[in-house]
């Protein structure tokens, strides 16, 4: 009785039930764990934007030192119009060409293609012949349009240092002229550069092979063959083989060579009776 009572006033150990905790472990391991996509950047407008800023920082580089050499620096030479010319457009066309590549390899492309110096520099050369074209197509628009407008034919055409010297006469047109020039060009030149200066072939097709859906290779069954099968292959294959021109056999040889290999194969395969 002494050790009923004495059981009775022992306390009941908890019980633990870890049945209830398996489950919640067995969810949280049985979630996916999903991982976060890195943010693609975005290729189009901000690129352009980029461009765009840069491209104008550059040009305002260009033709403010091709305006300061011809307003203050050539007087002095007294080198004669065209030649004053040459020299300032030369001193603007290499700040261009340093600065704009400059911008757009480390910046806006950051470094992508190769021969890029070259590419750009072929670039460049043609939009500027391209600039030039442009304004003198605007010229003769002009000019049959208004005849009394004092635009002449001539390398500085619409410079600014001409427009100045006209002293206000037809300077809209002028503007407008200028205004044309500078955005079909800045559209060439965004175009050239993205389509072939920077153009990074190694990394379009890094892209391309990234995007495409994974080939997946079809398991091919194996086909069996059978016995009689096996020993008729063997047979054609062998009579090729030793009845060739180059293998100087006889037939009667070549048929022997045959008739062992398959007895070899036979002894080695015995053939099962089919149920």
């Amino acid at each position: 009785m002494k050790k009923n009572k004495k059981e009775e006033l022992q306390p009941e150990e908890p019980v633990i039930e870890k049945a209830a905790e398996e489950p919640k472990d067995a969810e949280e391991a049985s979630e996916p764990i999903v991982e976060e996509e890195p943010k693609k950047e975005k290729k189009g407008t901000p690129r352009f934007l980029g461009f765009l800023i840069f491209e104008l920082i550059t040009l305002i580089i260009a033709l403010g030192a091709q305006f300061a050499l011809l307003k203050w620096v050539m007087p002095m030479l007294d080198l004669g119009e065209l030649v004053e010319w040459i020299i300032a457009t030369g001193a603007g066309f290499v700040l261009y060409l340093v600065a704009g590549y400059l911008f757009n390899h480390l910046i806006v492309w950051k470094g992508k293609g190769k021969y890029t110096f070259w590419k750009f520099l072929l670039a460049t050369v043609i939009g500027w012949a391209l600039a030039l074209a442009l304004i003198h197509l605007g010229i003769f628009i002009d000019k049959m349009i208004v005849p009394a407008d004092p635009f002449v034919y001539t390398l500085s055409a619409l410079s600014v240092n001409q427009l100045l010297a006209y002293e206000g006469q037809a300077l809209i047109t002028g503007i407008i002229i200028l205004c044309g020039d500078i955005v079909l060009t800045l559209v060439y030149s965004f175009l050239i550069r993205a389509f072939f200066v920077f153009k990074d072939k190694k990394a379009k097709a890094a892209k391309e092979a990234e995007e495409a859906p994974e080939e997946v290779e079809e398991e091919k069954e194996e086909t069996l063959l059978t016995h009689d099968t096996f020993r008729q292959i063997v047979r054609e294959e062998m009579e090729k083989f030793f009845t060739s021109k180059k293998k100087f056999v006889r037939y009667s040889q070549a048929q022997s060579y045959i008739d062992e290999g398959i007895k070899e194969y036979d002894e080695k395969h015995p053939k099962k009776e089919e149920k």
